[in-house]
């Protein structure tokens, strides 16, 4: 078996093969990238602002609305035998003037664990003053745990 010699001119054809083929593939999987980003796009997975629905008027927040809710979640993490265990979901401000209102009814999400390390459903009311920082109320599963009532001036 005798190996045959190739000539530069066949090997410059070789190499001109390979790279057009190289090429044509790169520049299909460009166009296939631009379709889908392009996909993409329309589908709206690249929105630069998040869409968001409005918030109706009788659910917008008050002015201390979120640190009462805090002032609410800290209060009754110290009245759970586990804070860290307490799972306390978002509900809206019931109260419509002076001062906030926060309840958590059965079935609503609110749990906290008992001494034994059970997660129990948990029904809770927390009040809190009008400056959203003084928990004024907080009744757990039916018990008053914190009662300051207010003083009229």
């Amino acid at each position: 078996m005798r190996l045959r010699a190739v000539g530069t001119g066949e090997l410059r054809m070789r190499w001109m093969m390979d790279f057009i083929k190289a090429l044509a593939c790169t520049i299909l999987a460009l166009v296939l990238l631009i379709w889908a980003i392009g996909a993409a796009v329309r589908a709206g997975w690249f929105d630069s602002a998040p869409q968001t629905t409005p918030v109706p008027a009788a659910e917008q927040t008050q002015p201390y609305e979120i640190q009462a809710q805090l002032a609410c979640d800290k209060a009754i993490k110290a009245a759970s035998a586990n804070p860290s265990a307490a799972h306390i979901p978002y509900t809206p401000n019931m109260a419509s003037a002076g001062g906030y209102m926060f309840q958590w009814k059965k079935g609503d999400g609110l749990t906290l664990q008992n001494g034994f390390g059970a997660k129990l459903d948990t029904a809770v009311t927390c009040v809190v003053a009008e400056d959203g920082a003084t928990v004024i109320g907080l009744v757990v599963d039916g018990k008053k745990l914190i009662y300051k009532p207010r003083k009229h001036k």
